[in-house]
């Protein structure tokens, strides 16, 4: 399950069990519940039903455009605000673009977009347009047991770790309005990390 809002103030949920996306408007109640379903689609719209797993969902200010990431078909999806799937990006893997379980998204002030890498222990920028911008994590370039930026193919999954700057599933992403980027780990059950880079 995951939560965001959009520039009028609904409320857009994640619901991993149906492989759906919510959109609520806020009730004004004292209590803060949300007083009504505004509208729901499905995210594997075309495609064969499969369990998706829509984790991380965010949503595009200027233009309303609904991003989704669902970790059980590695898969970056983009609809219109009004449910209509506009493009699909992603398959399994640990290359360039390439995702492995991923659970998080967020969007900068260019509209590009960052995701949580789960299983591949890394952070992926993607253009506006689906295009690979680049993969941030230890060894993602070369392999060296470092900090690295891998801007173009081939790229390989993270090493997973708990050094600074290190991931170990993380899944969570943020990006603030100065471009740092913030990361939540996943790290060993029972246990939870963030790193800021």
């Amino acid at each position: 399950w995951a939560v965001t809002t959009d520039a009028a103030g609904h409320v857009w949920v994640t619901n991993v069990q149906w492989n759906q996306v919510e959109e609520f408007s806020a009730s004004g109640k004292s209590s803060g519940a949300l007083a009504r379903q505004m509208k729901r689609f499905q995210i594997n719209q075309g495609r064969p039903r499969e369990s998706e797993f829509p984790d991380g969902i965010a949503v595009n200010t200027t233009t309303g455009d609904v991003w989704v990431v669902a970790s059980g078909s590695d898969r970056l999806s983009e609809f219109s605000s009004t449910g209509k799937l506009e493009a699909s990006f992603g398959s399994n893997g640990s290359g360039a673009a390439q995702l492995k379980e991923p659970k998080g998204l967020a969007l900068d002030s260019s509209g590009n977009v960052w995701i949580a890498d789960t299983a591949n222990n890394r952070i992926q920028e993607l253009s506006p347009s689906g295009a690979f911008v680049m993969a941030l994590g230890w060894g993602v370039k070369d392999g060296k047991p470092e900090l690295e930026t891998c801007t173009k193919a081939p790229c390989q999954a993270g090493i997973a770790g708990s050094e600074p700057g290190q991931f170990k599933e993380p899944v969570a992403v943020s990006v603030d309005s100065e471009g740092h980027i913030y990361v939540t780990d996943g790290g060993e059950p029972g246990q939870a990390g963030d790193a800021r880079i």
